[in-house]
């Protein structure tokens, strides 16, 4: 598998922030060459973040997210991931 991903963030207030992302994804198997529709996955979404406690660094995050086909995804995660 092979991915990449890019994400922008504003602040909208002293504790709120949005997102907006976006990434692909490649995905290998046996017999499989050069790049096919169905070996790759597009997904991007939107999402609001709420600092909780700044010092701590204890944020709370809603994002909404939709891939290739139907899929689609609402996240609720603390923290961050980098």
């Amino acid at each position: 598998m092979s991915s990449i991903e890019a994400e922008e963030r504003w602040r909208i207030g002293e504790k709120w922030t949005a997102t907006i992302f976006a990434g692909v994804a490649y995905l290998y198997s046996d017999g499989v060459s050069g790049s096919t529709d169905e070996n790759l996955f597009p997904a991007g979404g939107v999402g609001v973040q709420y600092v909780l406690k700044p010092k701590e660094g204890i944020a709370v995050n809603l994002e909404y997210a939709e891939g290739k086909g139907s899929s689609y995804g609402l996240y609720l995660k603390m923290g961050y991931a980098f």
